[in-house]
């Protein structure tokens, strides 16, 4: 066993070598501690899916909530997956029940889980009841939606996992709990059809980021698309406000750019660090407004629409503090949309009056289901993207390194675990 708290050397990552019947995993101890990694025989190809050998695994922010598992849902009230009755382990190398979604003896739902739920990988081995209209082989290369749910309720069955009801705390999907994710060498998917075949022409190191990052991304996109085009129709021209430049808001300029090419939309990105902002600027940004914490919710709002010269017509918020939320809702026009999808925590108090007067709507966001993900790869496999965000790779033994340096804003865009040389 080895303690994740700085790079190794020494230590062999890769199954192709003497020790190819082994794998490696970082996995959860306990809250707010390094990742520990383990070595561990490789799990048996489930009956219905896919064992895949990994090439990258995105580094989300989701991952940090995980592993201090203490999110502010207001109201002094919190919530911890730890919690959660019953045992789950994320990866069990010794009687493989990762690969029937099992329960390890003196598991949890939350110590042993192995993260990463961003997954590009190659095939290695097919279910041996995975019919016959599954098209994957050994030596494809495959991304995998995560969010799996329950598999039997009403969104289950659309294929909106996101959406599932039975799934507390995630513990149902792909590097969230029973299920072993990216962070790993090799990852055993439970079901084949939670994977897409990768397009040659997308990068595998992009193409692992598309079932999170960038499909929460689009979601969001396609849920204020109607205020959007509102204001197109009104005005001639749009304004859509992205509080947060990260790899979301980076992904989220990338996406206005393609979807829409046809129309006056201006971005305006808001953020604490004018680093950010000037990447955001050359990544695409029309506008960019630099916060000051320390300010009051009306001086960012003034400064932010120009005094109301420049108001939003939508606008997300991929931070999630109750003031950056708050700040969002006051900058809108009359119609506008404001959607919610970073995880910092805590709870506002909204005006009902104002919102009825105003016809805002305001939406949350928790990525998007599997229809979605098929659409940006089909988008992405015909569009030449001039521009995708920074990316940092990292191995595996770098894992908390990088994810310290996420939780620290140091981190200008996405950090990629990188298996491959």
């Amino acid at each position: 066993m080895i303690l994740l708290s700085r790079p190794s050397s020494d230590v062999v990552f890769s199954a192709d070598s003497e020790h190819d019947s082994k794998m490696q995993s970082a996995h959860i101890v306990e809250p707010g501690r390094p990742l520990e990694l383990k070595s561990h025989p490789i799990p048996e190809v489930p009956d219905e899916g896919l064992l895949i050998k990994t090439l990258y695994a995105g580094v989300c922010h989701s991952d940090i909530h995980f592993i201090d598992d203490e999110i502010d849902i207001g109201n002094g009230n919190v919530f911890r997956r730890r919690d959660i009755p019953g045992k789950v382990c994320g990866v069990c190398g010794e009687n493989n029940n990762i690969s029937k979604g099992g329960a390890c003896a003196g598991g949890s739902p939350y110590e042993g889980v192995v993260l990463g739920h961003e997954i590009c990988g190659t095939i290695m081995a097919v279910g041996s009841k995975v019919p016959d209209r599954c098209r994957l082989k050994p030596g494809d290369t495959v991304i995998v939606y995560p969010w799996r749910g329950c598999r039997g309720c009403e969104a289950c069955t659309m294929g909106s996992g996101n959406l599932c009801e039975n799934n507390p705390g995630g513990r149902e999907d792909v590097g969230q709990g029973h299920h072993g994710g990216g962070y790993s060498t090799h990852v055993a998917i439970p079901e084949w059809d939670l994977a897409v075949k990768l397009p040659k022409n997308i990068s595998p190191d992009v193409g692992c980021m598309l079932p999170c990052s960038v499909l929460t991304s689009y979601s969001a996109l396609l849920k204020v698309r109607p205020n959007l085009d509102l204001a197109v129709r009104m005005r001639g021209s749009a304004n859509l406000l992205v509080i947060g430049a990260g790899g979301l808001g980076f992904w989220t300029i990338v996406l206005v750019k393609s979807l829409f090419c046809d129309k006056n939309v201006t971005i305006v990105v808001a953020d604490i660090s004018q680093d950010k902002l000037t990447e955001a600027s050359n990544i695409g940004a029309d506008d960019a407004v630099l916060w000051n914490p320390d300010d009051d919710i009306q001086t960012l709002v003034t400064k932010t629409t120009v005094s109301g010269y420049n108001k939003i017509d939508a606008a997300i918020d991929y931070v999630g503090l109750p003031k950056t939320c708050d700040v969002g809702i006051q900058c809108l026009h009359n119609g506008g949309a404001m959607v919610t999808v970073g995880l910092r925590g805590g709870a506002i108090s909204l005006s009902l009056p104002l919102i009825i007067s105003k016809s805002l709507s305001i939406h949350g966001i928790r990525i998007g289901p599997r229809e979605g993900l098929q659409q940006l790869v089909d988008l992405f496999s015909v569009q030449d993207l001039q521009t995708v965000p920074p990316i940092e790779y990292y191995k595996l033994e770098e894992v908390n390194i990088a994810l310290d340096k996420l939780r620290d804003g140091q981190i200008k865009a996405r950090a990629v675990i990188k298996f491959v040389d």
